[in-house]
């Protein structure tokens, strides 16, 4: 069968060409001489020729690997698309139904060199299709025959690199395929909306798609049907994350997968639909840093990962405003300085300014080489951690996932708490929220006034209160907010905590109580401010709330009452986060006729004679 089929790609190849083959393939092309069939004639006789091909390929003895090679010869030497798209939809009919003897033969003959050939290709069928035999050959590969052909020469990113060749060409079919590769579902049919559904059986097969997708859509420009795109994107790995605990720590696995998802949120979002996609995004981070604190053991590196990669992001988005705004201003002194006569040179021999380009591209205009003259356009660095707005609200989501499970916890009436907080399947929940608390202790003493300062404000006459610079950007009444949800975890996840700290204190190389030591700087801090705040805020004593007082003579157990009086015991799911600064102070002062109030002492008792 080989010489016959040998023989009917020959045939199809030179006499029954669709579109003249010199000029693009280079060879000679025969059957030109004489009353040539109609294009629509030649279509059908091709389409008559592939069947019988086809059942010459299907119908041969032994692996097939010479009968592949030969319509791999012909897909590659073939650059007319009209030529070639019947060719290779054989190919990929071939490859989804006899994937037994197709797909060790695709591999033998590197038939991915020709998937990555037809991927140039500027018709979007051919592109497709070509993925298509792509799908068709992972999806039936074994996990070794996949890593060998794509991990050597990391084909994953040179696949993002082809299709970015045609950027203006990448629809919601493009996207679908994709999808498709990603989940190893491949499909017949190229379709603008997929027929199935996610369910909980859908699994991420080939995680490096996820970086193959979101590289495409950060590197296309922005537009309507873009948008469009970006939203399919991130609903389905919505979904398959919210399914399969599986797919989230695939995810998870990824390398710098928080870079890959923030390129497509929008640090300043100027529309609606750009609001709507940065919504989608933290969504995401939500549902992946929830899992990584609640089930992974080192989550929290999870966690400071993502704040450092948010950081970078936003330092740059800062940055590129800063030049645009150099360059604006620099047009702005360029406009309004006198123009010189046409007979008058320049002293540098400047050329007319380009006008209408972008920062982007400064150096091609007077006003933006002004800029660079002048040495004031700073080279980008990642300047000192700070919490910017998309900080704050990636810290509340996080709060708000945890503070969710506190509730479940809480709403449990067979068990009290501690036990929930001491449970063997809940250490590795407890560790990684300890070390979250741990790392922002500090940081949270100064943004709400510093230890130090407010006990020397505390003593003094005019309680001035010095202004500390480390505070990593929170303002004090975010500080305040923070602080309350911090200092409510603490009391469930460090004083409720019966565990050893000691392992995780070597894994920070802190010193044997360091945890318990931050813990009471906390503690303190919140004790100092709640008496300051009593000193100077005016409150009816006759509407303060005493009865949660412990009556004189009456001993009870710190935990207890700090388990009774702490935030998340106390408050539902729905109440709100006290955004009224008085409000919020309010919520922290029970009686303000004492020095300390009650809970803040019970606190201190907690931490001070805890068993180290």
């Amino acid at each position: 069968p080989i010489s016959g089929i040998i023989q009917t790609l020959h045939t199809i190849k030179f006499f029954y060409w669709i579109v003249d083959p010199s000029q693009r393939s280079g060879y000679q092309p025969k059957g030109c001489d004489g009353n040539r069939p109609t294009r629509e004639q030649i279509i059908e006789m091709r389409r008559y020729m592939l069947l019988y091909l086809k059942q010459l390929v299907i119908s041969s003895a032994g692996t097939q690997e010479e009968e592949l090679q030969a319509i791999i010869n012909y897909l590659h030497t073939v650059h007319e698309d009209e030529n070639l798209i019947d060719v290779l939809n054989m190919a990929v009919n071939l490859m989804s139904e006899h994937p037994k003897t197709m797909v060790p033969a695709f591999d033998r003959r590197n038939g991915i060199r020709t998937v990555f050939k037809l991927l140039a290709s500027s018709t979007e069928i051919i592109r497709l299709q070509a993925l298509k035999l792509l799908g068709f050959f992972l999806q039936r590969s074994t996990l070794k025959r996949k890593s060998d052909s794509m991990q050597p020469y990391n084909l994953f990113s040179l696949l993002a690199d082809r299709l970015l060749l045609h950027p203006n060409s990448f629809t919601m079919a493009s996207y679908n395929v994709l999808f498709e590769i990603l989940v190893e579902r491949i499909s017949g049919l190229m379709v603008e909306k997929r027929s199935s559904e996610i369910t909980v059986d859908w699994r991420i097969e080939n995680s490096s798609m996820i970086k193959v997708i979101a590289t495409l859509l950060r590197d296309i420009p922005d537009s309507i049907h873009l948008y469009d795109i970006k939203i399919r994107f991130l609903d389905d790995l919505l979904l398959l994350s919210s399914t399969s605990r599986e797919n989230r720590r695939i995810i998870l696995q990824m390398s710098v997968w928080q870079d890959y998802l923030l390129a497509l949120a929008y640090v300043y979002p100027t529309s609606d639909i750009q609001t709507e996609i940065t919504d989608r995004v933290f969504q995401l981070l939500k549902l992946l840093l929830y899992h990584a604190i609640k089930f992974e053991y080192g989550g929290w590196r999870v966690w400071i990962d993502t704040l450092s990669i948010l950081h970078g992001r936003v330092t740059r988005e800062d940055y590129y405003k800063k030049i645009n705004k150099m360059v604006e201003n620099a047009k702005e002194i360029d406009e309004n300085e006198p123009k010189q006569s046409p007979s008058t040179p320049t002293a540098s021999g400047s050329e007319t300014p380009v006008d209408g380009q972008s920062a982007a591209t400064p150096t091609k205009s007077t006003s933006n080489r002004q800029v660079f003259k002048s040495s004031r356009l700073l080279p980008f660095t990642i300047s000192e951690f700070k919490y910017s707005p998309l900080h704050l609200r990636l810290l509340n989501s996080v709060f708000d996932s945890i503070e969710s499970d506190v509730r479940l916890w809480r709403s449990d009436t067979t068990r009290p708490i501690t036990d929930a907080i001491n449970h063997t399947d809940n250490q590795i929940f407890c560790v990684n929220v300890v070390h979250i608390i741990s790392q922002m202790a500090d940081v949270l003493c100064n943004a709400c006034g510093g230890l130090l300062p407010l006990l020397a404000s505390a003593t003094s006459a005019t309680h001035e209160i010095e202004i500390l610079e480390n505070t990593e950007g929170l303002s004090s009444t975010e500080a305040l907010r923070i602080l309350k949800r911090v200092m409510s975890l603490s009391d469930l996840f460090i004083l409720a905590n019966s565990g050893s700290f000691s392992e995780l204190e070597q894994e920070k190389s802190m010193p044997s109580g360091g945890i318990l030591r931050q813990c009471l700087r906390l503690t303190m801090t919140n004790a100092v401010r709640h008496c300051m705040e009593c000193r100077f805020q005016k409150y009816d004593a006759f509407k303060s709330n005493l009865t949660l007082l412990t009556p004189k003579g009456t001993i009870r157990d710190p935990l207890e009452t700090i388990l009774e009086l702490t935030y998340l015991m106390q408050t539902s799911e729905n109440d709100s986060n006290d955004d009224d600064i008085s409000q919020l102070i309010a919520s922290f002062i029970k009686n303000p006729e004492s020095v300390l109030q009650e809970l803040d002492i019970q606190r201190l008792r907690a931490i001070i004679y805890r068993d180290v």
